[in-house]
């Protein structure tokens, strides 16, 4: 018999330790839940169905967590995920069809889309989503039954989620969230958890600031120094490594190889490939003869993203969602400078990356087809055998730099010094032919249909970031020597040699701060688990991306407080995204307040983001990538979490700085959608259906005119930049001092203009201003 732990009192450490109680194995007491393991070879399949069909009516599914209150045998929970399967597909086959006839009404009723035809069809697409929905969960339910006759025990909390998400969770991985989560919440149990660290809080532009500090060694003796992110692109950054590097230190990379090429069909998109290139030239150039030992991470699948964000200078270790290309520094974001046991912990990690990764030739690295396609310039067919030819597209930047990097180092250094993109493009063209070398060698243009032949349409082409060039076969062989040439560097003796060769901070007591690192992907779902359950009476949100699976956990957590009478603050902030929608729309019809992010540019030609998977509670608060499904259980992320305890002041400080910036954003630079579910009182919106139409339509035309309003700003900081010297100078002067170009721009705003001036200039930017489901404009 396996019974569910419930009634969890989180109160920090000490509520922890309440949670550590003698358990019988075989029986764990619980007030709520029950999963019936006992095996009773008599019931029949007939039994079975109608006892399962009795306890998942839609009024029992509606609930949270309904036990099955019978035993079964597991040839017979089988039979019923079949048929539940079957009877889904058929279901979602349906609704793909009504779904195509819906869209032939809107076409035919573009005046009326609420005439009587239309809204029958909605109404019949409204009851299938709710058919599907509740056979989904009852998919869910049955195969939770048949998972915990495995189990011994199994947290309600832990039983919830897998209930309220809709991800393909097997038996094996959510056995191993339930036992992380039950040692998570019973610290110093946990194999994630240490304490006795020290932690300073950063946000948005202190990191930048914190890791340039960081890679300004000042021992004279040789430090330690890795890195590890989902990507490097940046000349001050490079810059820096180099520096370290010059001076005598111990410099360990790990890159992420990007995806591979992307797209289907004929072309295929090397730019994320080449971004890895470019990565390990610019390194190479910055650090040749120096202790630096690099390497190329090995995923189990090339798609998925390395997002283990970190930088380690001797016993300090940064860590959080911010990368260090050109444009990361900028963004919206929040991470951790950690020393002690916590800063060991993810040094651990950084070792077993390495050495799973080390050694690995191009087709381990980043597959089969991916190396065939730049060596030989095709695929071979999986199905028919036969070779797949394919031509390489490289993204216009990432094209220039090709074309550049062909040239001889004085040529290259001369394109660099470049002013702007269109300078950059013209040197291109005049030092090929002052070598007497063509550009068409190497790649061209397609536009219109038509190869770009002369050099007036080639140099308008390139100097188009709209543009994409594509390489000719001896682009591609160039491509191919380039990347053979640093795979045999990579495995080179001198290198191997030196990626063995780390050591792992000291480790020692450094402070009074609790931490939990989670790296598998069943460690970040409990510790996401952990972090929304715990809450008791705020929780806050600035997310990149929202799945609608993490809105409904949200929304689960307000409903059983709401049971407790007791009130709890929750807010989301996210990135104007469509990822966003369905995210932002169930929560603002289930009461949760969400906003947009609405973020002033700063004329860096970059569209700011809210790049955020930090949450911040009473009772933690946690930095990392985003919690998306592929971030939770397809990429390779890390995420830390740290515990607020009530008595000691280090770790209230450290949870009230993230939360005090959590309510800057929210009340600073984000726009209040939440009145578009009040929307005017007309027949229109009768039709529940109708009605989530025009909130979509809605939110679409906002996001636009947000990136409309950022662009505008950004045009306002550009021109204030052009035109004054003083405040040009204020932000040359930040730049200098470690601050990223884009913050150091909007820091030098600040000084020399009032809260009414930077105000106005968002008003003459074109804020949006929502109002009673109308889109206005400040």
């Amino acid at each position: 018999m396996i019974k569910s732990l419930s009634n969890h009192s989180f109160t920090g450490k000490t509520g922890k330790s309440s949670l550590k109680k003698e358990r019988d194995v075989n029986s764990i007491i619980s007030d709520s839940v029950v999963f019936s393991s006992d095996i009773n070879p008599e019931i029949s399949k007939e039994a079975l169905k109608n006892s399962f069909e009795e306890n998942t009516k839609e009024k029992e599914i509606k609930s949270s967590l309904e036990p099955f209150k019978f035993s079964s045998i597991e040839g017979d929970i089988n039979s019923l995920i079949k048929e539940k399967q079957k009877e889904l597909k058929g279901l979602k086959e349906h609704l793909s069809s009504l779904e195509k006839n819906h869209e032939l009404l809107h076409i035919w009723q573009t005046v009326e889309t609420f005439g009587e035809e239309l809204y029958s069809n909605h109404q019949e697409i409204l009851k299938l989503r709710k058919k599907i929905e509740k056979v989904e969960r009852e998919i869910r339910f049955l195969k939770l039954e048949k998972y915990t006759k495995n189990m011994t025990y199994l947290p309600e909390d832990v039983a919830k989620y897998y209930l309220n998400v809709n991800m393909d969770i097997n038996s094996s991985e959510l056995k191993k969230i339930g036992e992380h989560y039950t040692l998570l919440a019973e610290t110093p149990y946990s194999p994630m958890s240490s304490e006795g660290n020290r932690v300073k809080t950063l946000e948005n532009s202190e990191i930048w600031k914190e890791m340039n500090d960081l890679l300004d060694v000042k021992e004279k003796v040789p430090t330690e120094i890795d890195l590890s992110f989902h990507l490097i692109d940046n000349p001050a950054m490079y810059k820096k490594i180099g520096d370290a590097a010059r001076g005598g230190h111990k410099i360990r990379i790990l890159i992420d190889p990007g995806a591979g090429f992307t797209g289907e069909g004929y072309y295929a998109d090397g730019s994320e490939l080449y971004q890895c290139l470019k990565t390990l030239e610019e390194l190479r150039k910055e650090t040749k003869g120096t202790d630096i030992g690099i390497v190329l991470m090995k995923k189990e699948d090339i798609k998925n993203s390395m997002k283990r964000n970190l930088l380690r200078v001797g016993d300090k270790v940064i860590t959080g969602a911010m990368d260090t290309d050109k444009f990361s520094g900028e963004n919206v974001d929040y991470a951790m400078l950690i020393e002690g046991p916590g800063a060991k912990s993810l040094s651990e990690r950084f070792i077993k990356d390495v050495n799973l990764s080390s050694g690995k030739t191009m087709e381990e690295i980043i597959g089969k087809d991916n190396s065939d396609l730049l060596n030989k310039g095709f695929v071979i067919d999986k199905k028919t055998g036969d070779e797949e030819r394919r031509k390489i597209i490289l993204k216009s930047k990432d094209f220039r730099h090709f074309l550049t990097s062909l040239l001889p180092e004085e040529s290259q250094k001369h394109i660099e010094s470049a002013k702007n993109t269109a300078d950059c493009a013209e040197r291109i063209l005049e030092e090929y032919k002052k070598h007497g070398m063509s550009v068409d060698d190497f790649g061209t243009f397609h536009t219109s249909g038509n190869i770009c032949l002369t050099d007036e349409k080639f140099l308008a082409c390139l100097m188009n970031d709209s543009k994409d060039g594509l390489l000719s076969d001896e682009g591609r062989i160039k491509f191919s020597e380039k990347f053979n040439k640093y795979f045999t560097e990579l495995n080179s003796e001198e290198n191997m040699s030196r990626l063995k060769d780390i050591t792992l901070p000291e480790g020692k007591e450094a402070g009074s701060q609790e931490l939990a690192v989670a790296n598998s992907h069943e460690e970040l779902q409990a510790l996401m688990v952990y972090a929304i359950n715990s809450a008791e009476d705020f929780l806050y949100i600035p997310s990149f991306c929202l799945t609608e699976d993490m809105a409904k956990l949200l929304i689960e957590k307000k409903k059983s407080m709401d049971k407790k009478c007791k009130e709890m603050d929750i807010k989301v902030i996210l990135e104007p995204s469509l990822i966003n929608m369905e995210a932002c729309l169930i929560l603002e019809e289930a009461g949760i307040p969400v906003r947009w992010a609405i973020l002033d540019g700063t004329g860096s030609g970059n569209d700011r983001k809210l790049a955020s998977g930090m949450m911040v509670s009473d009772k933690i608060f946690l930095t990392g990538p985003d919690m998306s499904n592929e971030g939770l259980r397809k990429d390779i992320h890390t995420s830390v979490m740290a515990f607020f305890e009530p008595d000691i002041d280090e770790t209230v400080e450290k949870r009230d700085e993230y939360r005090k910036s959590f309510l800057r954003l929210w009340e600073k630079e984000t726009l209040d959608f939440f009145n578009t579910f009040h929307l005017p009182d007309s027949p229109q919106f009768y039709d529940k259906l109708a009605k989530e139409e025009y909130r979509k339509g809605l939110i679409g035309e906002v996001i636009k005119m947000i990136e409309k309003h950022e662009k505008n700003y950004a045009s306002t900081v550009n021109n204030i930049l052009e035109t004054r010297d003083d405040v040009r100078e204020e932000k040359e002067k930040l730049v200098n001092e470690g601050f990223h170009e884009g913050n150091a721009s909007l820091m030098a705003l600040g000084k020399f203009y009032n809260e009414q001036e930077l105000a106005s200039f968002k008003l003459n930017a074109e804020k949006p201003l929502l109002f009673c489901g109308e889109i206005q404009t400040e």
